[in-house]
Parts: C-alpha cells; structure tokens; sequence
C-alpha cells in the first residue's frame, strides 16, 4: 500500500483522480504527494490506497476500515455445508454491510436460522435452481440499496476466498460500469478434470461464437454494476446457464468485461457442488 497525502484547496478537482478520491474526499485536491509510509498531517487528509491508487482507507475518518459499504454480495446457496460459516464472518471482518443470503429450498434450515440476525435471508419454499436465486437476489438488492455501485454474487461452498472477493471489489471500484469477473485458474494441479474439460469447451464455443476471450466461463464470482441490475431479472436460466446468459447478453450489449485472477479452490473434491455434469453442461452448451 501507498500513503497519499492530499492538501486542501478551493480549486476544481483534479479531474484524472476524480474517480478515485470523490466518494470521501470533501474538498478539492490541488497538490498530491506519495509517501511509502504515513507522513505527518499539517494540513489536509490522509488517504491509504493501493499500487493502482484506488482508495483503501480514509484514515482520518474510518480508521483501519476497509470501504467496502457501496456493493451488496448475494449468495445463493441450496444445502451449504459449514462453509458458509466462514464465508459469512470473513465479509463482515471485512466491512461488507450488505449480505443477501438465498436459501434455494434447502432441506436443512438451521444454518439459515443462525444466520438470520447477522444477513438478510430469502426463503424459496422449494428448490428453483441458482439461476432464479440470483436472480431473486438482484431483485431484492434493486429494491433495497439505491445507493450502491452494484452487486457481487459470491458462491456458498468456500470456493471464494475473501481476498479473491476484495480483488474483485477493487477491481470494480475502478470499473465501474464492468462486469468483472473472478476467473481460475484451470491448469492448476487440483483442478478436477471434468472442471478442466468443460470450462476448456465452454471456452472454445463461446470464443467462436462471439469472438470474446473469456478465461472462465462459468466462475460464480462477479461483480455486476447497479445501472444493469433491472435489465438481468429478465434474462432466462433458471439454473447454471444463466451465468452464462448474462455473459451472452453483456456481449449482445457492448457491456465491458474484465477478469481477475482466482484462486481455484475445490473444498473436498467439489463435492458439495449442486451442478449436475452432464444436463447441466448440455443446458449451458445449448444457450451459446
């Protein structure tokens, strides 16, 4: 990280660091000075950000907080396994404020039960595939948080790394108006191979089709931007192959996509995964 001392003035805002320091910063900026530590304060504030000077922390006012109250994460799960345990604290250590948990008509409740006063929780009385739990999250997330720059869809099983899903809200906080996507790395040694293949042919149809390189087609972490939120309660799927119906419409509409690195974690060997190999591949297959 880099310290970036800002000096106060009445002048207009540095238009190229606009973007960057706007959302906290309550006066303009006319001189910018880099420190690798933190210099003293004589006259302005004190802003912590990263090597691409995205805003980490307003240390004058939020302390050793990280910013991360502008996104909502969405959560789709059908019978989690203690995972999500984790998953839920590692988000609140990390200031996410806004968590919408979707139970897809699990079987056993008492996870969501222990959940209720720390997340929102939205019961479907049966199962309806992750397709339709997203998307009833978006509609709720819509609905609730007007002032958000977007949402991220996280994944229930543990597969999603809390710094993975921090890498993606940076990612985002510079891009806003992108769908960003949390791609794998599918040469990795514990990738299973049916995950390897498939994601292999997933690739190489979309590619010929669109003409778009897209490294992981399938990966259920992505931040997507508040303006399209309305605009993807409308996109079919009921299951996987919805994800890739909002990658197929966000081409369709010359909506930008950028990808940062995953890890590739598979808790278990997958086994948890509600994704039926074969049917499911084939419902995938047929949307491209």
């Amino acid at each position: 990280y880099t310290y970036v001392y800002v000096i106060n003035s009445d002048e207009k805002l540095i238009e190229d660091y606009q973007n960057i320091f706007s959302p906290l910063a309550q006066t303009a900026l006319k001189e910018i000075m880099i420190y690798e530590d933190i210099p003293t304060i004589t006259n302005g504030v004190l802003l912590k950000v990263d090597k691409e000077l995205r805003l980490i922390k307003h240390i004058e006012e939020c302390g050793d907080q990280q910013i991360t109250d502008d996104v909502a994460i969405i959560i789709p799960a059908y019978n989690p396994s203690k995972e999500v345990y984790n998953l839920i604290e590692d988000l609140m250590k990390s200031q996410y404020t806004k968590i919408v948990i979707i139970n897809d008509g699990s079987e056993n409740t008492k996870i969501f039960e222990e959940l209720t006063e720390k997340v929102k929780i939205i019961t479907h009385k049966s199962n309806k595939g992750k397709g339709i739990a997203i998307k009833t999250g978006i509609e709720y997330c819509y609905d609730s948080y007007k002032n958000i720059i977007g949402i991220i869809t996280v994944d229930a099983d543990g597969q999603h790394r809390i710094e993975d899903i921090n890498k993606v809200y940076n990612k985002f906080y510079l891009e806003k108006n992108a769908i960003i996507l949390g791609s794998r790395n599918f040469k990795a040694k514990n990738i299973p191979l049916k995950s390897k293949i498939g994601n292999k042919i997933f690739r190489y149809i979309l590619n010929l089709k669109t003409k778009v390189k897209i490294k992981d087609t399938q990966t259920g972490l992505r931040a997507i931007p508040f303006c399209h939120l309305e605009q993807l309660t409308d996109i079919k799927g009921e299951r996987f192959e919805y994800e890739t119906n909002v990658i197929l419409y966000a081409i369709k509409m010359n909506i930008k996509i950028s990808e940062v690195d995953i890890q590739s974690v598979y808790i278990n060997k997958n086994k948890s995964t509600n994704y039926r190999a074969i049917r499911d591949s084939i419902k995938i297959m047929l949307q491209i």
